[in-house]
């Protein structure tokens, strides 16, 4: 029975099974005790059935019950034939929908293969018209003409692309993922042996891959009677896309008239490792996108594209002609923006193109707009040039009498980008149309230097970053805000070179937060390209050159501090960099000044051992003791700067500075797992220990190998909080440490002498635990 209907799979979908080809589908309508009745529909030109296609009520069977061991009976009546019309990376870590979402409660199972029952030939009397003689190319027809998104929940950046280029992707990855697994063993496939496309980088590459017989015939396992093929793992993908897209059809009509009002930013789409990694059942996951990302949303509705979610995709699409500057030689991370390939929406654009329009259009509801020749300046901060930013926006049609004409949007090659123009003057909320707002361009930048908390640093980004936020009590000087020239400057990133290997890395940067990685790479001098992950290595890392010293450098993922995540991330670093032969923690701290050390907001601490003490000290180690604690005789502070009032007189006073300079402190480090916000502490361990500064990822740093501690003072670790010397403070220890590797002396003899072995500690470690001063 299933043979005829050229269906060799028993399915699921909305929790009704099938037995679904290409365009027939065998549906269940009754079963009485071991006899189940089936229902042939089928599309009568041959073409490609769809799930929701099934208009039959009932549902005469769930789960996957045993078919082998009953019987089955296929029913034929003319009324149900189908006249419809045609139909146009690592874990996201991100939570599944909640209960208004459309795809909550949504999963997506594999099916089984059929197998059992009579064996039998199909003669050519037994394939009807309606049955498609040769499923396998109008399967990747009419994936083709599909799209899917691609969502860098890391990077925060979007890729549109095609069904088939998508497919391809998701069946590579899969590939990669059993070449490391538990069943390696017995996996036979090459990847070398894989045949690319004798036109390689376009959006058509993946079609030429996936139709080569060669790789088609590719063997992956053993098999009691063969092998499992290619072909074999290119269908199960398929299957599985399918249903996805069937499920995002079924969104639509089910809130034809209403999807308007869902939030746009809740984007709602499946985990890109769950289905490289054959996990079933799937679960749909959820995007929250900030208002930067909400103008292209309506556009993704319209195409009724899947989105896929994943967390280091890496550069799907890349400019090989000049770039209008360094800045847009990637697609900038963590703006939100979708980058798409213009002939994979050629078509779009064709179909809808019509003589009474004055734009172009993506859909009966959206323009394309050209916001690139919009007066505006990038924010790449070269001087080069006048141009705007290279960001297109999907306009609703209806308000298109707002914009300047322009029916040829841009010539159709290349990439185009979509998203939000800080220089176009609209911009879209949650639901309904855009609204118009002042072009303040500064207002725009404004807004995301307080967003910055975003961006990893890794990559390139709008704006600096700030995460965990520090305070000021003390009046330390007559600057009280940090030297206006360098909140304002922008300097042109250096030009990205050649890849090296990672034994040519002799200098590892761990920072904390993605500000402090951000002012480190602002001063390297050459840009890498990125290396493979390691296996195992969950860091994202930035390669460069400083001082003449090859440099690795990282920050924790986003939300994470501590010793334990420190020593995680430097762990996972000499894993993968076996060559590294010293290590910085670099960033912000806070400031305990005394009478013996003038610290004041903007110098450096760098760490340095006393004849007593290492240089770091963890100071919220210990014991608690059974019962009440003991007695604490140490004075409290004459206030807090809390409840203190204005013309309160115990603030200490400082006589300025005669210069705006930074100092530079060596000494004692305060490590440990807490935010420290109290004078009354600060002054306790600084007293006692003499230590300079307060963090919180040296100690758990020290634990794996011992490293050199260079800290900008951000605030005073006392009760105010603001932010307003984060960025300076991140961006003077980053000078200290390009001043620091100036001095030191190049190792060029980068010999087997050099390279660790995975278990060897990068020095003698040597870290202090301060007992249990750091409790109250």
């Amino acid at each position: 029975m299933a043979g005829l209907a050229r269906a060799d799979r028993v399915d699921q979908f909305n929790h009704k099974v099938y037995i679904k080809g290409f365009s027939t589908m065998l549906v269940p309508t009754k079963q009485f005790k071991e006899v189940v009745y089936w229902h042939l529909i089928y599309k009568e030109d041959g073409s490609r059935i769809s799930y929701l296609d099934d208009n039959l009520d009932g549902d005469a069977l769930t789960g996957f019950p045993d078919l082998t061991a009953q019987r089955h009976v296929l029913g034929w009546c003319c009324e149900a034939r189908f006249y419809a019309a045609q139909y146009h990376a690592r874990h996201s870590e991100l939570p599944k929908p909640h209960p208004g979402c459309a795809l909550a409660g949504t999963m997506i199972t594999l099916g089984r293969m059929i197998t059992g029952g009579q064996s039998f030939e199909l003669g050519i009397k037994d394939t009807p018209v309606h049955v498609a003689r040769n499923g396998y190319i109008p399967r990747l027809k009419w994936i083709s003409s599909k799209f899917f998104l691609l969502w860098d929940e890391g990077d925060k950046r979007g890729w549109l692309t095609n069904g088939t280029s998508a497919l391809l992707h998701v069946v590579r990855a899969s590939l990669a993922y059993d070449s490391t697994d538990e069943f390696q063993s017995v996996f036979v496939f090459k990847s070398e042996d894989l045949q690319e496309s004798p036109k390689p980088f376009t959006a058509d590459s993946a079609i030429d891959v996936l139709i080569n017989p060669n790789n088609l015939a590719l063997k992956l396992y053993p098999e009691k009677d063969g092998f499992i093929v290619l072909r074999d793992r290119i269908d199960q993908y398929y299957n599985l896309l399918e249903k996805m897209l069937d499920h995002q059809t079924h969104i639509t009509r089910r809130h034809t008239g209403s999807l308007e009002k869902m939030p746009r930013k809740d984007l709602e789409g499946w985990d890109f490792e769950d289905l490289s990694a054959n996990r079933d059942p799937l679960h749909p996951r959820l995007v929250t996108l900030e208002p930067a990302g909400k103008g292209w949303v309506d556009l993704t509705r319209d195409l009724q594209a899947v989105t896929l979610t994943g967390s280091g995709f890496g550069e799907l699409i890349r400019p090989t002609g000049p770039a209008l500057c360094e800045y847009w030689s990637q697609l900038p991370r963590h703006r939100y923006l979708l980058a798409c390939a213009i002939s994979d929406i050629e078509d779009v654009v064709r179909d809808y193109r019509s003589s009474e329009s004055d734009h172009a259009r993506l859909s009966d509801n959206l323009v394309w707009h050209n916001a690139v020749d919009i007066s505006g300046k990038c924010q790449c901060g070269c001087d080069a040039g006048h141009h705007g930013e290279p960001v297109h926006v999907a306009f609703p049609s209806v308000l298109s009498h707002k914009l300047c004409p322009r029916k040829s949007p841009i010539k159709l090659s290349g990439a185009a980008v979509f998203g939000h123009n800080p220089s176009f003057s609209w911009t879209w909320g949650d639901t309904g149309l855009p609204t118009q707002q002042q072009s303040e361009h500064e207002t725009v930048v404004i807004h995301q230097l307080d967003k910055a908390d975003n961006d990893s640093g890794i990559g390139e980004s709008l704006v600096a970053s700030s995460s965990q936020s520090h305070a000021s009590p003390i009046p330390s000087s007559s600057i009280s805000r940090p030297p206006s020239s360098l909140r304002k400057s922008q300097t042109a990133p250096p030009i990205v070179v050649d890849t090296y290997s990672r034994s040519e890395y002799t200098v590892d940067i761990l920072c904390a937060l993605p500000i402090e990685l951000k002012a480190i790479r602002a001063l390297f001098d050459q840009r890498h390209q990125n290396l493979a992950r390691m296996l195992g290595d969950n860091n994202q890392y930035a390669l460069g050159e400083m001082s003449q010293h090859m440099v690795v450098a990282t920050s924790l993922p986003a939300g994470e501090h501590g010793t334990n995540s420190a020593a995680s991330a430097v762990s996972d670093m000499m894993r993968s960099f076996v060559s590294i032969q010293f290590c910085l923690l670099v960033g912000i701290a806070g400031g305990a000044p005394s009478e013996d050390n003038d610290i004041r907001l903007g110098d450096v601490v760098v760490s340095l051992p006393t004849q007593t003490f290492p240089s770091v000290i963890q100071y919220d180690l210990g014991k608690e003791n059974e019962g009440s604690p003991e007695l604490d005789v140490l004075s409290r502070a004459a206030c807090s700067h809390k409840t203190c009032k204005p013309d309160c007189t115990h603030l200490e006073q400082r006589l300025p500075r005669l210069t705006a300079e930074p100092m530079i402190h060596y000494g004692l480090v305060a490590s440990g797992n807490r935010v420290v916000k109290d004078a009354t502490l600060r002054d306790r361990l600084s007293r006692k220990y003499g230590v300079l500064c307060f963090e919180m990822e040296a100690a758990g740093v020290m634990n794996r190998a011992d490293c050199l501690v260079i800290r900008g003072i951000c605030d005073y670790s006392d009760a105010q909080k603001n932010k307003v010397w984060q960025n300076y403070a991140a961006a003077v220890a980053a000078a200290y440490t390009k001043l620091l590797l100036s001095a030191v002396a190049i190792d060029y003899d980068l010999g087997d002498g050099n390279v660790r072995t995975d278990g060897e500690p990068l020095f003698k470690r040597r870290r202090m635990n301060a007992g249990n001063d750091g409790y109250e």
